[in-house]
């Protein structure tokens, strides 16, 4: 991973109508687990939603994080989420 890189991860929650906002998480490092980068992640957005919306008392909010893209395919595409 390059120092600094991010990528862009969106998420919504239905109870206080966020729609698709767009936070900048770090890149996740090639040996680095799984699970406790999307953890990290998890905790991000729960963070900036807690700040956004502090009264919201959702129990779960809709995540989407982009994937690398494959030659020749259109998932992992993180410009169309």
């Amino acid at each position: 991973m390059t120092e600094g890189v991010t990528v862009e991860v969106r998420y919504t929650c239905r109870a206080c109508r966020i729609t698709d906002r767009s936070l900048p998480v770090r890149e996740r490092n090639a040996d680095e687990d799984i699970g406790a980068w999307v953890e990290m992640i998890r905790y991000t957005v729960s963070e900036d939603h807690n700040r956004t919306s502090p009264k919201c008392a959702a129990d779960w909010l809709a995540l989407k994080i982009p994937v690398a893209r494959a030659p020749n395919s259109r998932i992992g595409d993180a410009e169309r989420h």
